[in-house]
């Protein structure tokens, strides 16, 4: 699971992967009653 919140309008996900298969998945968001849009990201560590 990437992202748990679904409440809010989320949108233009994106991927970057580097060198080590190491990777960050970030997309916009708007927060739980807000009406200003954030960028949130997530990072993983490649596996192998």
């Amino acid at each position: 699971m990437v992202n748990s919140q679904s409440i809010s309008t989320q949108s233009i996900p994106s991927i970057v992967i580097d060198y080590n298969s190491d990777f960050i998945n970030a997309w916009q968001s708007l927060p739980d009653g807000g009406d200003v849009y954030g960028v949130y990201a997530q990072p993983y560590e490649g596996v192998g």
